[in-house]
């Protein structure tokens, strides 16, 4: 990975375009027939929280009119996980990290729209979260689409996204979509989160991962809902805690 800006905590990676190919079929098989039914609800103007297809789940953020689509399955989350795979990226990743073992991919998403009215400037992670947001186009965008924004310093700078380059950023990274009026053609990219397998930092990190998908992996490496890691974790460090006093 190469970083964005000097101070920056943001990465470019560039990859083979041919690797989104099994993500692409996905959105044409599953969500392009849903939003030629569901045009509308790129208008925005109020929170959805709603299934789309079989394999995917839809969210927005207030009245935004830009909406992520989770990955909703184990089949769809495994899509994104192979890409995420092929990437490669964990040796860069474990020097930015506080992990144990290994890099985990927490989620899988499309980011669909067609406008953005104004910038909504905002952080992706809380200090100490410990993960990481990749973006990338899954199509190539059209001339009018909207980039993405980022605070440099005390300037704002523009990210032209590129086929077959991603975004990688962290805590700390101030950005936002460049606004840019109705387009006919659907801005579709590609988004995964990733970082630590330290159940330590999932106070934190739970507060940008839970928000934002029903079907997640925890830091553990198990899918939310189906492991006892996190109970076991919290015993643990209690009883470690309460010896330290006894020995105190």
């Amino acid at each position: 990975m190469d970083r964005l800006a000097p101070g920056l905590n943001a990465f470019t990676c560039s990859f083979d375009p041919t690797l989104l190919g099994p993500i692409q079929a996905s959105y044409l098989r599953e969500l392009a027939p849903y939003f030629a039914r569901h045009r509308s609800l790129l208008n925005g103007g109020r929170v959805y929280r709603q299934p789309a297809g079989r394999q995917y789940y839809l969210f927005s953020y207030d009245a935004d009119p830009l909406f992520w689509l989770s990955s909703d399955t184990a089949e769809s989350f495994a899509l994104y996980r192979a890409f995420f795979d092929a990437l490669g990226l964990d040796s860069d990743l474990k020097q930015l990290l506080d992990f144990q073992r290994q890099i985990v991919m927490y989620a899988g998403f499309l980011v669909i729209g067609d406008r953005s009215l104004k910038p909504i400037w905002h952080y992706d992670y809380l200090p100490q979260a410990h993960a990481y947001t990749l973006i990338t186009p899954l199509f190539e965008l059209d001339p009018d689409h909207g980039h993405l924004l980022y605070e440099q310093g005390e300037q704002e700078a523009l990210y032209h996204y590129r086929p077959g380059e991603a975004i990688v950023f962290g805590e700390g990274f101030l950005h936002a979509t460049e606004p840019y009026a109705p387009t006919e053609t659907i801005r579709v990219l590609l988004s995964l989160t990733f970082g630590t397998d330290n159940l330590d930092h999932w106070p934190i990190l739970s507060q940008a991962v839970k928000a934002q998908s029903r079907y997640y992996v925890l830091p553990c490496g198990h899918v939310a809902g189906r492991c006892l890691c996190r109970i076991r974790h919290r015993l643990s460090t209690a009883g470690a805690s309460q010896k330290n006093r006894r020995n105190s």
